[in-house]
């Protein structure tokens, strides 16, 4: 078999579905040393730091490798404006260092949006998106593993498995439990092996202790199973609000038992219970953070304080210092974080930065409802990301980064109504012909 093949190239007026099928027979052993990168790469950016590191730096390089053969996949994104948004957002936070107190911080925050590669790393294997969801599957199911193990050998840990960040993690969690939900052929098991691995996925989320990314996952499920069965029917079915109640009365039983239950229960106590002299609650340092960086943003509301400044921010807070100097237990309270994607973005960016992330936002899930095929399974996703984002900065860490990437590159091609399994991407069919990107048989070139 030729390395190259010499087939009719695709014109401007072809789809992007056309192009990625075009540049897959083309290199047709590229193509496949590229799925499996692209597989390695989302089965190990879940589980910790350096191997998301490791996987997608490979998978970058390679990409780069094959851009000759992949640049007519990539044409129809300079005109995508979900992208359009999402560079303007990080082309203005990286403007805005400029004029920031800590520049080098700013910098330095900037290293995680490497992983907006993954997008054009991703897209010309989207006919074999199916494949890809079942890798990031494998990789939360070896993480809940992990987790399992922790907790019953009962090394204290936050529930994390292999995650120096549990709450990182926790995010990517919502993903594999809307595809394994939504999508009867996620798994070759049957219903009975997916209720089963949907389970064990629910539990390795309670075992994060991630409140934010608990609360935004069941928020997008049920979002997802609404819109979902009102497109289908054009109405809210009665057997569909039982199912969600069901579920929502499940999801709180385990929540009551399982060790978030203890981190709910110190949120709840912080909101209700009055500060007191040289006590301060870790719970009460969120909106800490926000008064203070409002107060800032007040100062610079159309261009903000620019990236990096939040540490000089809340360090210079006047409420702040005055916790901190009331006991070495209150530390805590001086922090260089907003601990919300919202927040940080409007006191260093400004306003300009917000209409951006506001804009990318609103894109984003236009780009998501409209694909007709994983809609739920993305939506699920997305709502727990604005979830986490609320209570979390979401747009410096680079596995989180990662997770809005797949998320938009997952909803770009909405025409491509095929799938190849494992066998047909690999070349293991059975019989003559090949597999083409479409699910059909094609004939030998």
């Amino acid at each position: 078999m030729a390395l190259f093949r010499d087939i009719p190239t695709p014109t401007k007026e072809d789809s992007p579905a056309a192009c990625i099928e075009w540049a897959a027979r083309r290199d047709p052993i590229g193509h496949r040393v590229h799925l499996a990168l692209g597989m390695v790469a989302l089965f190990a950016i879940p589980l910790a730091s350096t191997p998301a590191t490791i996987a997608s730096t490979i998978l970058f390089g390679y990409a780069l490798l094959r851009a000759p053969t992949l640049w007519r996949t990539w044409r129809d994104l300079p005109k995508s404006p979900v992208v359009i948004a999402m560079v303007l957002l990080f082309a203005w936070m990286a403007c805005s260092i400029a004029w920031s107190a800590d520049p080098d911080k700013g910098i330095r925050l900037l290293r995680g949006s490497r992983y907006l590669l993954l997008i054009p790393a991703l897209l010309p294997l989207l006919a074999h998106r199916r494949l890809l969801l079942q890798a990031l599957t494998a990789g939360i199911l070896v993480q809940c593993t992990a987790q399992f193990g922790e907790y019953l050998i009962g090394s204290g840990s936050a529930g994390g498995g292999f995650s120096e960040h549990p709450g990182h993690t926790a995010l990517w969690y919502s993903i594999p439990l809307g595809f394994l939900l939504f999508e009867p052929k996620s798994v070759a098991g049957g219903r009975w092996c997916r209720g089963i691995l949907f389970l064990l996925v629910g539990l390795g989320l309670l075992l994060t202790v991630s409140r934010s990314a608990l609360i935004g996952t069941l928020a997008g499920l049920v979002i997802a199973f609404v819109l979902d069965d009102a497109m289908k029917q054009r109405k809210i079915s009665g057997a569909v609000v039982v199912k969600i109640a069901c579920f929502l009365i499940g999801a709180a039983i385990l929540v009551s038992v399982s060790p978030i239950s203890q981190r709910m229960n110190n949120a709840w106590s912080a909101l209700t219970t009055p500060y007191e002299q040289g006590e301060f609650n870790i719970e009460q340092t969120r909106p800490l953070w926000w008064r203070a960086g409002t107060h800032a943003w007040q100062e610079h509301p159309v261009i903000g304080s620019g990236l990096g400044s939040a540490q000089e921010i809340i360090t210079s807070n006047e409420e702040v210092q005055s916790i901190v100097a009331q006991s070495p237990k209150n530390a805590s309270a001086a922090r260089d974080d907003f601990h919300s994607t919202f927040v940080t973005v409007l006191v260093e960016t400004g306003l300009i930065g917000s209409f951006f992330l506001l804009l990318w936002m609103a894109l984003l899930a236009q780009s998501l409802v409209r694909n007709k095929e994983f809609r739920s399974i993305l939506i699920t996703g997305y709502i727990a990301w604005l979830g986490y984002s609320a209570l979390n900065t979401t747009l410096f860490s680079g596995r989180l980064v990662a997770f809005s990437s797949t998320l938009l590159a997952l909803s770009l091609v909405r025409d491509m109504t095929g799938h190849v399994g494992f066998r047909g991407a690999f070349g293991l069919s059975a019989g003559k012909g090949r597999t083409g990107l479409d699910g059909t048989k094609k004939a030998h070139e």
